[in-house]
């Protein structure tokens, strides 16, 4: 079985995988013990001070601003494993500011994937807290990686024969609970959540479903709909506000693929699609992410992989296919964005006033 990012973007096939560094498919043995959970991280409370919008190459995920434009540098670059070149699919931030980096590896029994938890002001390789998708399975291949409402992140794997929901409290390490969605079941691709620990995922078919943050069975369905787009198969995000955002595409087509904007997601039908931003004639998009003031972060690469790719910024009115609000050329550049996750810290409450102290009374005469 291919994983999610080669399958849905085949038709580059090679020409990607080279220019990325990505078609590697042996690597030797990395000094921290890949795969075996560490515990190596200090979880504590970040010191960032303003937004950072996060995105990911092959082994690297680098931090810009999150109010970067035109050609932004990046301020600091993380490499969970510079020893092992893994293959990342898919970056989160927690609560706390941490950073969740889900890779997929190989070493002389196959494919195997993980998540590290880096420290929110992480700059180079620091020790991480690392989890395995599964240390029994062989074949294992990572497909998502969100926020939930515990502290810790949500990771979305296949294996040869199941999809799978895992979810981790606030350590990094702590297995909370595991939604089987397969087999039969349900071929995941994609995984977000929302404010509530709700998690989303989606299917080749453009079927969309949400389970909540306790759900362990496939059947536990809290909203259940489709798109009507030939392929509905992501990437996808979701919003502060609850709103849905998924791409869809035409048949064997990855130009020309529009965003729709799903605002009410039903128990069982069609998708309420309140806008469609797009299409994207010369590039496809390999990765969303939305901020806290409901901005879209589009990563977008050029057709034929020559070209440097691009972060497409949109508001949350934009409709149809006008310019983007704005347009982010990362530097380091990259022909393949594999992640973009956003962090910002939480408003500080204004100081309480201080209060007036009543006048003296009058000495009575």
């Amino acid at each position: 079985m291919m994983s999610r990012t080669t399958s849905i973007f085949a038709a580059l096939g090679i020409a990607i995988l080279a220019g990325c560094g990505g078609g590697a498919h042996s690597v030797p043995p990395d000094g921290r013990a890949a795969g075996a959970l560490q515990s190596g991280a200090q979880r504590t409370t970040s010191t960032l001070k303003d937004g950072t919008l996060y995105y990911a190459t092959t082994s690297t995920v680098y931090a810009l601003p999150l109010n970067a434009k035109g050609n932004a540098t990046a301020t600091r670059s993380i490499t969970p494993h510079p020893d092992q070149q893994g293959i990342t699919t898919a970056v989160a931030t927690n609560a706390d500011g941490t950073l969740d980096v889900q890779q997929n590896y190989f070493d002389d029994t196959g494919e195997h994937c993980r998540t590290d938890v880096e420290p929110a002001d992480a700059d180079g390789s620091p020790a991480s807290t690392t989890v395995t998708c599964d240390d029994t399975t062989p074949g294992t291949q990572g497909d998502g990686v969100a926020r939930n409402t515990l502290g810790g992140f949500d990771i979305l794997y296949n294996t040869p024969n199941s999809f799978i929901v895992k979810r981790f409290a606030n350590d990094g390490a702590s297995l909370t609970n595991t939604l089987t969605l397969g087999p039969p079941g349900f071929a995941g691709l994609y995984l977000d959540t929302d404010r509530s620990g709700g998690d989303y995922l989606v299917n080749s078919g453009g079927e969309v479903r949400e389970y909540g943050r306790r759900a362990t069975s496939v059947d536990s369905t809290l909203e259940d709909c489709t798109v009507s787009a030939y392929y509905g198969d992501g990437p996808l995000a979701v919003s502060t506000e609850k709103s849905i955002f998924l791409v869809v595409r035409t048949e064997g087509d990855l130009a020309n693929s529009t965003i729709q904007e799903i605002t009410s997601c039903p128990a069982s039908g069609p998708a309420v699609v309140s806008r469609t931003i797009g299409p994207f004639p010369t590039t496809y998009i390999s990765a969303l992410t939305v901020d806290n003031a409901g901005r879209l972060y589009v990563g977008l690469n050029a057709i034929d992989g020559a070209s440097p790719s691009t972060i497409a910024v949109f508001d949350k009115t934009t409709s149809g296919a006008p310019a983007p609000t704005r347009v982010i050329s990362p530097n380091p550049s990259t022909n393949f964005i594999r992640g973009l996750t956003t962090y910002e810290p939480p408003a500080t409450p204004a100081p309480s006033p201080t209060p007036i102290p009543s006048p003296a009374p009058s000495p009575t005469p």
